[in-house]
């Protein structure tokens, strides 16, 4: 029995006592740590065309993810990814020897490529031969990740077709205590009992089945997007090193000494290129109490480096660094009264501030059409989604389609679908922007009963760690979450 699995979206909303005091004290930073190893990254117009494939791939436009597969291939034969993607392009057009060629070819290069030894056990399955080397491909992706039940779910299906009865037993029940809803699996699981004459067994399981089937619950599909999160086209953001983390310190922190005003935002970006990250802050001038000053310290010394200059009266609001331009160095985006700014960094100097759009109150970033960049979000009393073509030129996308105003905003995927939503707020309201997978969002916090909620404060967390990302928005004393 098989079906497309569905999440349905679930925000807790609990009420805590509190005082939220948010308080930017950093003017400095030194860390033991040295800067992280060069990892090698693709050049910016080869991922663009492979993560424009996933964005026409998420928008089931299977022979455009294709064609872009193949330019970002043109341009380097070697990128084991995108010749991955391209296989899992061929799959979903039915083309299985040409997604089987493809995919042999990506893990001639990188023989560890999890979705291409996914997707290929997923063919020789589909084919109906070769179940030998399905289940092969498939046990090195579960011997990399444990804890995915599609993984194992497929198992057991190679393993029933092999005839290896108590194994595919195995698999099939580790599907079901890692996913207790998967509906394939008890259905898997009962023909497989079936077969072997256990009659109670079988039974029971049908029974379960039943129940769950019954109460809307669904399994995997044919479809793309219903064989688990392996057999889905990947993206690259490029640049960073997956082997680092934040428990390999130990880390120290000292201060600067005091600034020479005080501090109204602060925003943190590798502004040198060094590996280590810098502090930028934003200060209004003691003396004058008027006149702003930016003041840019570097990562791990006492050193100042050279900020950015705004226009006078600019009337800056914030600040944000991310990688626009995707040339592996933090760029800026300041929100103000005299419009929205990006300052690009290149060589330890700044660009002259481009323009992308009138006066904000604040920005966001994230990448919103999931193409492998940084689009921008734009606060104020009408929100503007801005997406970037990759190399940091910016179009309007008409999104949220409806007059929106938030000073707090954050991307996260609210609903567990793999796709960015967008949280507004501001002091009229919450609002949930889910993402269409077709370049728009539809408003549903009022279906979710949050549309009443305000505040001055936003962060989204997985609190409760249950894989649902949660609320807490900071009004009137209390934090609700």
């Amino acid at each position: 029995m098989e079906g497309k699995n569905i999440t349905m979206p679930r925000i807790s909303v609990k009420v805590r006592q509190a005082l939220l005091l948010l308080v930017v004290a950093l003017l400095g930073a030194a860390c033991e740590q040295g800067p992280p190893e060069e990892s090698p990254a693709w050049p910016p117009k080869v991922r663009w065309h492979n993560n424009q494939g996933v964005v026409y791939m998420d928008q089931h436009n299977y022979t455009r993810g294709r064609e872009e597969f193949a330019r970002a291939l043109a341009l380097a034969p070697d990128y084991a990814s995108a010749q991955a993607n391209l296989g899992i392009a061929y799959y979903a057009l039915g083309k299985y020897d040409s997604a089987a060629t493809a995919l042999q070819t990506a893990l001639a290069i990188d023989p560890a490529l999890l979705h291409a030894n996914y997707a290929l056990g997923l063919i020789y399955n589909a084919q109906g031969r070769e179940h030998d080397k399905a289940l092969a491909a498939l046990q090195k992706v579960a011997a990399a990740d444990r804890d995915d039940p599609h993984v194992r779910y497929y198992m057991g299906q190679m393993r029933a077709k092999l005839n290896e009865g108590e194994g595919a037993i195995a698999d099939f029940k580790e599907a079901i205590r890692l996913d207790p809803y998967n509906v394939s699996a008890y259905y898997g699981l009962a023909n497989l009992y079936r077969r072997l004459g256990r009659e109670e067994e079988w039974k029971s399981t049908l029974e379960q089945f039943n129940q769950l089937s019954q109460a809307g619950h669904q399994g995997v599909s044919s479809s793309y997007q219903g064989q688990g999160k392996y057999a889905e086209a990947v993206a690259d953001a490029g640049g960073g090193d997956p082997s680092q983390d934040d428990v390999a310190g130990p880390f120290a922190f000292a201060a600067t000494g005091p600034a020479a005003g005080s501090v109204r935002f602060a925003a943190l970006g590798d502004f040198d290129a060094d590996g280590r990250p810098d502090v930028l802050a934003g200060l209004r001038l003691e003396l004058s109490r008027k006149a702003e000053g930016l003041h840019l310290y570097a990562g791990g010394t006492a050193e100042m480096l050279t900020a950015p200059t705004l226009p006078d009266g600019f009337g800056a609001t914030g600040a944000i660094s991310g990688d626009l331009d995707n040339d592996g160095t933090a760029d800026l985006v300041f929100s103000g009264a005299g419009g929205t700014l990006l300052y690009r960094a290149a060589n330890g100097e700044w660009a002259a501030g481009e323009d992308l759009s009138a006066a904000s109150t604040g920005v966001a970033l994230g990448d919103a059409d999931h193409d492998g960049d940084l689009d921008v979000l734009v606060l104020g009393p009408r929100v503007s989604l801005l997406a970037n073509d990759g190399e940091a030129r910016f179009a309007a996308t008409g999104q949220p389609a409806d007059p929106v105003a938030a000073d707090r905003a954050a991307f996260s995927d609210l609903d567990n679908d793999r796709d960015v939503d967008i949280v507004l707020l501001s002091a009229e309201g919450l609002q949930v922007q889910t993402n269409n997978r077709d370049g728009t969002f539809s408003e549903i916090a009022e279906a979710l009963g949050l549309g009443a909620v305000q505040g001055a404060g936003l962060a989204v967390e997985d609190f409760d760690q249950d894989g649902y990302m949660d609320l807490a928005v900071a009004a009137g004393g209390t934090v609700e979450t």
